[in-house]
């Protein structure tokens, strides 16, 4: 780029074919991809078509829709309002027609209702900063929306900060983004782009800058902290703990080395092996109660779980992302 332009999707559509139906953005704050999703949002009304959103949480549905109501009231002249219902918020055109439907993804079920009949799902904040997900499943419950409300077809667009390669996303399909390109094609799973090179709302100086600097908030969203070799960590000595996870056959064992949490393939063990998914169970495994689940969770999301390979990383986080309706209470 001669000169920097807001993030657009030409060089991740270029990239990708209709094979890499799942398209993800991973980027800094204020690249605009909030903006051009708003005249998208817009264009694609124009032309009669619908568009499903997706946020993290309930709470934040209606907001959404609202701002984009803002947006398109202000750049396009219209007068587009939100309208919000017991299980989704609408964002209804000048006309009076429902042009877009915002769900939460911890109500997928909420979305198995009547289709919105759209082709496009739009999905903000991916990967939560504080890496809360809200849902035992993202990646199931945002496939299970676009199914009801896309019948299927059509394409997802995720955007996500750059906070950790480690999610239940790039697990579920085990895939990840190469730190040495912009783009990273997974043929016939997804396509991922790492946004570098556009402008950015925030000017490099300005009267916060020092304080952001001296609190590391921006920090969070450098390439440095989202570096997927930093998760890759072999365990040496520590306290191995009495109970294996099974996923998909293989067996894992958690080793804490002081504050960090690291996972090996072990093989076969004697030891007492929890899982999570039905399909697992066997003689001598039982569903992990969810006590221990939950903390595994808190582990994940405080950050301090280590992986002896990828092939590890993917199986687990994605175990722990598994729904259960058997799981002990």
């Amino acid at each position: 780029m001669s000169e920097l332009e807001y993030w657009n999707p030409r060089k991740i559509d270029q990239a990708s074919t209709d094979a890499e139906g799942w398209r993800i953005i991973l980027s800094n704050r204020r690249i605009g991809k909030t903006t051009y999703a708003s005249n998208w949002i817009y264009e694609r009304a124009r032309r009669e078509q619908r568009t499903c959103l997706v946020r993290t949480k309930k709470s934040e549905v209606f907001g959404c829709v609202q701002g984009y109501a803002d947006m398109i009231n202000k750049y396009h002249d219209e007068k587009y309002t939100a309208k919000m219902s017991n299980l989704y918020a609408s964002l209804i055109s000048t006309q009076g027609h429902e042009v877009a439907r915002c769900f939460a993804i911890h109500t997928a079920s909420d979305g198995r209702g009547g289709s919105l009949e759209a082709d496009l799902l739009i999905q903000d904040e991916m990967i939560p900063e504080d890496r809360r997900y809200w849902s035992h499943d993202p990646y199931s419950d945002v496939l299970s929306i676009q199914l009801s409300q896309c019948n299927g077809e059509g394409y997802i667009y995720s955007f996500g900060n750059r906070v950790s390669s480690v999610n239940p996303y790039f697990a579920k399909m085990r895939i990840y983004a190469k730190p040495d390109r912009d783009i990273t094609v997974w043929p016939g799973i997804a396509t991922i782009e790492i946004a570098r090179g556009y402008k950015c709302a925030v000017p490099s100086i300005n009267p916060l800058a020092g304080a952001r600097k001296a609190g590391n908030f921006d920090g969070m969203y450098t390439e440095e902290k989202d570096n997927l070799q930093d998760f890759i960590e072999k365990a040496r000595q520590g306290q191995w703990a009495e109970w294996v996870l099974v996923y998909d056959g293989r067996t894992y064992r958690l080793c804490q080395e002081g504050e960090k949490c690291i996972w090996t393939n072990v093989g076969e063990s004697k030891l007492r092996a929890y899982t999570i998914r039905m399909e697992d169970l066997a003689k001598g495994r039982e569903m992990i109660p969810s006590k221990l689940l939950q903390d595994l969770r808190t582990e994940y999301q405080a950050n301090r779980m280590r992986f002896a390979d990828i092939n590890t990383m993917f199986d687990v986080v994605s175990g722990l992302f598994t729904k259960s309706d058997t799981i002990h209470l």
